[in-house]
Parts: structure tokens; C-alpha cells; sequence
């Protein structure tokens, strides 16, 4: 951090992330049975609307275990006292811990809102389980709208526990200065009051006098477990689950093969099928950033599949306090220290944090790889049709009929491609009916991939792949399952890097 000014004062926030020892549970800090425990912090409690806020989350295990596996997913909020939605996105655990940013939009208006944390598992407990924390957001913009003008009428509020323990009673802090000046040498010094071995990790924020707080809140836990388990631990990446039901009985389908696609430079396809209850479970990738998904089923004669996806945010409320912003005299002087600076770094500065992102997730090629045969329309005469180029080039996919019905035939060595089904493909969107994909255009056509032998993905086996790519990637034009649906779907968010102490003997 740079600083600007003669600071005479630094004021430094650190507080214990996480006891495998229980010793806070008298005080209500954390809340048993909820599978995991999040401990969640800001790097400061006033901030000013546009600004980010840095976090910095620790998971375990409910048992404490240090050798459990966890969820690796943690799903951050910014909420209102009524739980109206700010921002809210997904972020990476790694080794169980978690870093990243949050936005706070330029527009909002001034008052005290919460950051809400918790991973898919803890959903089977309910907001009571999950971890919050106070903040409170200045609006910079001059003008009778600048609070925010919601009235709290017959609002009730959750019980609520906030930690009274002290960060004197857990440290000794040693500085070797009262007061510092620009580019003086700062050493701390911290000694642990209470067995080393109990400590989990450190979060420390060097932050101005009167803008950081113990403002974690604790929502009492008075609610039953959840005995059906509905959201399962996120061991690997994003859980995108579902429903999958007959529209004519409004009944669950199980045991039903369900695809997803993921489009762009992430292009991949997972295929899984439902469970006894018609729910599914796809564990999507570690990439980052927005893309388009499709999902889809296979329509039959026995049924109307509608595919319902779950929120991948908890939907139910909690309601927090309400209370009208209200700053001290010295938190005053400390707010508009930072409407000033935050009006400098707009005018002069560069406002926007630099994210680390993961190159590895720049997939451009597809998910099968090089295919063994690649056959491409412009090297050969033109025909009117896919199905007259499976007919007329002696290659390695036929065309053939079992009662009456057209498919796809690959040819192989090995005895398992005549086992399996083929996995036939267009624009990366599996295709159920053949009839739909053979009177297309050669004209809208670019190539035709060819995996001619036994393909698994993930519990799947397909009998090879069969993959048409469109020219204008527009599918050919043909019309998709109706039971399937397009998605503009967020992933992880950008992660700021975690600094790990090289001197852990300090702490």
C-alpha cells in the first residue's frame, strides 16, 4: 500500500480466522451442525459507493478435521437489511481458504448493507448456518436520494449473536513506532496469547482510524437439519443441479440422460443421467467469467421432459436489522477522507483492480481434441446434403436403418464401438434425432469431426463421435430439443491471490 500522506496513525485490524479449537462456541460464534463453518472478513466496515471490498473467507469441516475434504465453491452476497440481492458471485476455495472482490455499485445509495457467505453444502441448514458481515456504504453523489428511503414497517428482525471477544485476549501486537511517515519501515510483531496450534490462519488490514470494525454477525441457529440432503458438497468445481420432470404428470424422471453443453473458448459437453428422484448433478469446469450453456434431453413417446434448474444462490430470505446509517464525529472525519481519495483515484488514478486470471482456462480446441478423421465439405464436390455425403464417400460413417429408423454407423477396430451408442454432435449440441441433422445444407456446413473408437466422458461410454460444425455456428439451422435451454451462465469470478507468510513462526 502506498500512502499519500503523513500517516500518524496505523490502524491494523487482525483477527483469528479460525480455531480448530473450539473455544468461541460459548459465544455463539459458531454455529454447530451446518456441515461447514465460514469465517468471513472485510478489509475495512466503511467504504464508499464504487469502491471494492476486499474479503477473505476460511472454510472447515463441521468436525473440524483438518484432513476432511470440503466444498471448493464459496458463494459470496451483497444484501440489503430485506435481503434484496447487491451482487452476488461465486469464487474458488483453495486449501480452505478464499480471497476475492466485491463491487459495490456506483449508484448505491448511503446505509448499512451485509455480506452473506456460504458454500451449496451449507444450503441443507439455511441462512441461519451461513456467515455474515456488517458494512457500511457513503454515496459520494450529492443529492436528496443519497440514503436509502425504505421504510422497515413491521420488519422482524432474526435473532442475533455479534462476538464480544476481544483480539487483545487472543494476540500481542508489537509495533516498532507510534507514528510512521511516508516509506518508514513498518514491523509487527505478533505473538500468539492462546496455543499456536489452535489458530487456523491470520487476516491482517491495514486500514484508516475509524473504518474497520468487528462487524461479523451471527444469526442464532435454531433451525432442524435438513435430513433429505438436497445440495450435495461441491468437492469439484460448480454443481449445476436440477429437476427433471413429465409435464403431462408433473412427476420426477429418473434414471433420464441429461446433457449440457458450454459454448466459447470453455467449449466442453458433460452428459450425466438423473437420480431416483429425477434430480441431476453436473460438476462443471474450473474456468472463469460468463459463458452461453444449453441443457437438454431427449424427448420419448412416454414422456414431456421440462428441465428446472436450481438457483445456484440461496433464494430464502433472511432478515437482518435495520437501522438508519449514523457515523460518529471521528468516523465522520474518516468518511470523508475517503469520499476525497476516492474522487482523486476517479480523476487520476486507475480505478479498476487487476485480477489474476488463469491462462490454463483459455480452452480454444474441443473437448474430444484432435479428431482422427476430419472431413472437410470444401475438399470434395458439393452435394445437396449431409445425408448425400455419408451416402456417396466411401468414409468412415454410414448411414443405416433398424425398423424403419435412421442411424449413424461408425466404423472401427475395436468391438466396443458396436456396443455404444455414438455421440453425435452439432456445434457442440447433442443431437437425439438424425432426421433432424441429414437434410441440411451442405452449404451451411464447414467440417465434420470423427472420433472412430470407444469415447468416454465422465461416467458415460459413446460408441465414437460424430461432430458437424456449422459455418455461422447457427446449428445448421435445424430446431433444438424444445426441452432444452439456453443459459448466459456466470462462473467462479477472479480471485485475488492468497499471500501466504514465509515467517509462519511469527504467528
Amino acid at each position: 500500500m502506498t500512502l499519500n500522506r503523513i500517516v500518524k496513525h496505523i490502524a491494523i485490524g487482525i483477527w483469528l480466522c479460525q480455531f480448530l479449537i473450539p473455544v468461541l462456541t460459548g459465544q455463539g460464534y459458531i454455529n454447530p451442525g451446518s456441515g461447514e463453518k465460514i469465517i468471513l472478513f472485510t478489509d475495512r466496515s466503511l467504504y464508499v459507493a464504487g469502491e471494492y471490498i476486499c474479503f477473505s473467507a476460511t472454510i472447515i469441516p463441521e468436525n473440524s478435521s483438518p484432513n476432511m475434504i470440503i466444498s471448493k465453491v464459496l458463494y459470496v452476497e451483497m444484501i440489503t437489511y430485506n435481503n434484496i440481492q447487491i451482487d452476488a458471485q461465486k469464487f474458488q476455495i483453495s486449501n480452505s481458504l478464499c480471497t476475492g472482490i466485491i463491487n459495490i455499485p456506483r449508484d448505491l445509495a448511503t446505509g448499512i448493507y451485509y455480506i452473506k457467505a456460504y458454500t451449496k453444502y451449507m444450503r441443507n441448514w439455511g441462512p441461519e448456518s451461513y456467515s455474515y458481515n456488517q458494512i457500511n456504504v457513503i454515496q459520494s453523489i450529492e443529492n436528496d436520494n443519497q440514503f436509502e428511503h425504505q421504510t422497515a414497517n413491521n420488519h422482524e428482525t432474526s435473532k442475533l449473536l455479534i462476538p464480544s471477544y476481544s483480539d487483545n485476549e487472543l494476540f500481542e501486537i508489537e509495533t516498532n513506532k507510534n507514528e510512521y511517515k511516508q516509506k518508514d519501515n513498518v514491523i509487527i510483531k505478533i505473538k500468539t496469547i492462546i496455543n499456536p496450534d489452535s489458530v487456523k490462519s491470520a487476516c491482517i488490514s491495514v486500514v484508516p482510524d475509524n473504518s474497520g470494525s468487528n462487524n461479523r454477525i451471527v444469526i442464532e441457529n435454531n433451525v432442524n437439519r435438513n435430513t433429505d440432503f438436497t445440495f450435495k458438497p461441491e468437492y469439484n468445481g460448480i454443481a449445476l443441479t436440477g429437476l427433471l420432470i413429465d409435464q403431462t404428470s408433473n412427476k420426477p424422471v429418473s434414471s433420464k440422460k441429461v446433457d449440457l453443453t458450454i459454448f466459447g473458448k470453455y467449449n466442453d459437453f458433460i452428459s450425466v443421467h438423473t437420480n431416483s428422484k429425477g434430480r441431476f448433478f453436473f460438476s462443471l469446469p474450473y474456468i472463469t467469467g460468463q459463458s452461453n450453456i444449453f441443457i437438454s434431453t431427449e424427448k420419448s413417446d412416454s414422456i414431456s421432459p421440462s428441465i428446472l434448474i436450481d438457483n445456484d444462490f440461496c433464494p430464502y430470505p433472511v432478515n437482518m436489522p435495520y437501522n438508519r446509517l449514523t457515523l460518529s464525529e471521528n468516523e465522520q472525519i474518516t468518511a470523508l477522507n475517503l469520499l476525497r481519495n476516492f474522487q482523486i483515484n476517479r480523476l487520476f488514478g486507475n480505478e479498476n483492480l487487476q485480477l489474476t486470471d488463469d491462462s490454463s482456462n483459455n480452452y480454444t480446441d474441443p473437448f474430444y481434441g484432435y479428431p482422427v478423421k476430419k472431413l472437410n465439405i470444401n475438399d470434395y464436390v458439393q452435394l445437396p446434403t449431409l445425408e448425400d455425403y455419408f451416402n456417396e464417400l466411401s468414409y468412415l460413417v454410414k448411414i443405416r436403418k433398424f425398423q424403419g429408423k435412421k442411424y449413424l454407423k461408425i466404423q472401427g477396430s475395436r468391438p466396443e464401438i458396436d456396443i455404444y451408442q455414438p455421440l453425435i454432435l452439432i456445434d457442440m449440441v447433442v443431437v437425439y434425432d438424425i432426421d433432424l441433422i441429414l437434410p441440411i445444407s451442405s452449404n451451411s456446413i464447414s467440417h465434420i469431426d470423427i472420433i472412430n473408437e470407444p469415447y468416454v466422458k465422465g461416467n458415460a461410454m459413446y460408441g465414437g463421435i460424430v461432430s458437424i460444425i456449422s459455418k455461422n455456428n447457427d446449428f445448421g439451422g435445424i430446431n433444438l430439443p424444445q426441452s432444452g435451454a439456453f443459459i448466459t451462465y456466470d462462473f467462479l469470478s477472479n480471485s485475488t491471490p492468497v499471500i501466504k507468510s514465509s515467517t509462519a513462526d511469527n504467528i
